[in-house]
């Protein structure tokens, strides 16, 4: 039987998943949210390059691992977390709930953080 309290929990969670359509919304803005990091990738290829991914849940390559641990500690000091994946992966997974307006956002402080990066730190 499990347990009944998680299981009446999970009952409800599917419900407002089907019934708000959050599986086909974050479809759509996942497909935002890669295109922002496509754009990022072709203006600062030093850093982040092998965008890829499904929906919403993305990932990202950078140079180093210790590249990956200052992007982390990074924005996560511009309230956005994020965390490493592999040796230099990033992996981005939001909620169901991810809208738009949250991948600008993000986008705007990630590109922000880039574009410090790039003039303050040694090409890679």
């Amino acid at each position: 039987m499990g347990d009944p309290i998680r299981l009446l929990n999970f009952k409800h969670i599917l419900r407002t998943i089907e019934a708000d359509r959050l599986i086909y919304k974050t479809q759509h803005t996942g497909s935002y949210l890669r295109a922002q990091l496509s754009l990022m990738e072709k203006k600062y290829p030093q850093y982040i390059n092998n965008v890829r991914g499904l929906g919403a849940f993305l990932a990202f390559d950078m140079p180093s691992a210790d590249d990956c641990g200052l992007l982390v500690r990074d924005m996560l000091a511009q309230g956005i977390n994020m965390g490493p994946c592999g040796a230099n992966s990033i992996r981005i997974r939001p909620s169901l709930i991810l809208e738009n307006k949250h991948v600008d956002l993000f986008a705007d402080r990630f590109e922000k953080m880039l574009f410090r990066w790039s003039h303050t730190r040694s090409a890679h």
